[in-house]
């Protein structure tokens, strides 16, 4: 064997042994990503883009796709058209979505690794939330991972998917209720961080994902979010990006 065929196969098998490690490493550092990855490995069962537990009614199975529907109509309304494909997983029970979801409590979740991954709980079954998390996916789509992940902060990628996301209690009413009309609003630059947005107690969490929707609201249109994404994988740093 000349050497350039021995150095390809000693390549190849140092790939071998290294790709295990990576992907051990992967788990335990982010469990429900990776098991979002190997959905297609699971017990769950599919239709089209939807996973959901074996034994899971067929009424609700077309509930949720209907849902999907509306959200998907309400965000290519909004942006203009979908660009992303994300995988839906449906978790019919508590257990599941601390699987593939989060421990947050929050009804629904994104991951975004390898494509896009919307995780649903029973409280995430309307075409709010749903749309919420597709917007996310979206971005997503639009930024690649690494932009997606470090160049934006999160105040706006929350505020974007409250575009689209109607519930009662981030409205501006809501808002103006728990601001003092408007005077106490926080910081936007100190939520630039999912560890600064999403810390306190459920009151400050309301007003921070309010407070978001409320600027990204002002600032928003389709030709500004196309400039801020163009802007943003050329290289320009948000701040400037959003001006």
């Amino acid at each position: 064997m000349d050497r350039g065929r021995r150095l390809v196969l000693r390549g190849s098998l140092i790939i071998l042994l290294i790709l295990p490690l990576i992907a051990l490493g992967h788990y335990f550092a982010f469990p429900e990503e990776t098991r979002c990855l190997l959905i297609g490995v699971s017990d769950f069962k599919k239709t089209d883009n939807l996973y959901f537990n074996p034994g899971l009614p067929v009424s609700t199975i077309y509930s949720i796709r209907s849902l999907i529907a509306q959200a998907e109509k309400r965000d290519s309304e909004f942006l203009g058209s979908l660009a992303c494909k994300p995988r839906f997983i449906y978790c019919d029970n508590e257990t599941d979505y601390a699987l593939y979801g989060n421990k947050s409590g929050s009804p629904a979740c994104t991951h975004t690794k390898l494509g896009a991954y919307i995780v649903l709980s029973r409280n995430g079954l309307n075409a709010d939330v749903i749309a919420h998390e597709i917007l996310h996916a979206e971005l997503y789509q639009r930024l690649g991972f690494y932009k997606y992940q470090f160049a934006i902060p999160v105040w706006f990628n929350e505020g974007l998917a409250m575009q689209t996301d109607y519930r009662a209690e981030f409205s501006e009413d809501s808002l103006n209720k728990y601001s003092d009309g408007f005077r106490n609003l926080p910081e936007l630059q100190n939520l630039r961080t999912g560890s600064q947005f999403y810390s306190g107690i459920e009151r400050d969490i309301l007003l921070n994902f309010s407070t978001a929707r409320y600027e990204v609201k002002r600032w928003y249109t389709k030709d500004k979010l196309t400039h801020l994404i163009t802007a943003l994988t050329h290289g320009t740093r948000f701040a400037d990006a959003y001006r």
